[in-house]
């Protein structure tokens, strides 16, 4: 199981960036944000996956709440644990 954070949490969504998958702004998806040769890829940033929350409001969400989802990540097929902390913006829409 992938554990991470949640970045933001709205009334209807939770997001978080994957720690498995890059991206470009082409939209192309890598596994790393190195090149083969080793390389770092300064246009590779983080995945920002989302997942439904259950309708309920962003702002009766407790810090410590844990959603556990199946991962979208194309890279991993694995569950994540998306985590709710102090850290989470709340966005109320």
């Amino acid at each position: 199981m992938t554990r991470v954070v949640a970045q933001t949490i709205t009334n209807s969504e939770v997001t978080y960036e994957c720690p498995h998958c890059w991206s470009t702004r082409k939209g192309e998806y890598h596994a790393t944000n190195k090149f083969k040769n080793g390389k770092i890829a300064k246009d590779r940033k983080p995945t920002i996956h989302r997942h439904g929350n259950g309708r309920e409001l962003a702002s009766s969400f407790d810090n410590g709440k844990v959603f556990n989802q199946i991962s979208h990540c194309k890279f991993v097929s694995d569950e994540v644990s998306i985590r709710i902390t102090e850290d989470t913006k709340r966005i109320n829409k």
